[in-house]
């Protein structure tokens, strides 16, 4: 029989972290993705590695951004999804939020049960960013369905989009002056990542700009720009 475990951060000797929510995370917030440097900036700290107890609807959607989908109605989920679980504080919960753009209805946080892997297979109840429920079943199906569902985000999955006559130009490029080709994939990797990085920063101010300066009009206003700029987005792609 398997035991739910109560959110309890001290259940583990996680000292200084009161009132701690468990997060499971399955994208870009796992260690070695570009946003992990904001969890681990927020001293949260690494439960373990885990995956959904039940089988779960994870997607990639446009930009090689993942999402976790509340239960389409078309579908039932069609893998285990894999991800990391943390314990983070209140103040860590809310930069994480606004990471995630739930004021703006983007990902919204709902219940989710995790196994943590290792020897007792412990059943945790957590939270985790779904995508939010006003656009899951058209992501779902613009995605490709049950058979674009996906167990794990992977590295491959964050480049995805990417042009790939680009990723050999540069490849060779690096080649041809002696540097091997596993090297020239880390380094690949390595630029990718950061302009990733650079680009969710810039956002991120961006978003914190206008929600502070904004009157309400204004903030309606510019939400509708940014809906517009991403249907001619998603258009072009």
């Amino acid at each position: 029989m398997a035991f739910i475990l109560p959110l309890s951060p001290h259940r583990r000797g996680w000292a200084g972290v009161e009132a701690a929510t468990m997060v499971f995370v399955y994208g870009t917030l796992k260690r070695g993705f570009p946003n992990h440097p904001l969890l681990a900036a927020s001293g949260s700290p690494l439960v373990g590695a885990a995956s959904t107890a039940t089988p779960a609807s994870l997607v990639v959607g446009p930009y090689s951004v993942p999402f976790l989908l509340p239960r389409p109605s078309s579908s039932s989920g069609s893998h285990l999804v894999s991800g990391e679980l943390y314990a983070v504080s209140p103040r860590a919960l809310v930069d994480l939020d606004a990471l995630e753009g739930t004021h703006l209805g983007v990902y919204e946080r709902r219940k989710v049960t995790v196994v943590v892997e290792g020897g007792s297979g412990e059943v945790v109840e957590a939270e985790a960013y779904f995508a939010h429920t006003s656009y899951t079943e058209a992501l779902w199906l613009r995605c490709g369905g049950e058979a674009a569902e996906i167990g794990e985000y992977t590295m491959e999955h964050a480049a995805k989009d990417l042009d790939p006559q680009l990723q050999v130009a540069l490849k060779g490029y690096l080649v041809a002056r002696g540097v091997n080709s596993k090297l020239a994939s880390s380094l690949h990797h390595h630029l990718v990542e950061k302009e990733r990085w650079q680009y969710m920063n810039w956002l991120k101010t961006l978003v914190d700009m206008f929600s502070h300066h904004l009157v309400e009009k204004e903030r309606w206003q510019y939400m509708n720009w940014l809906k517009t700029l991403e249907d001619m987005f998603s258009k072009d792609h």
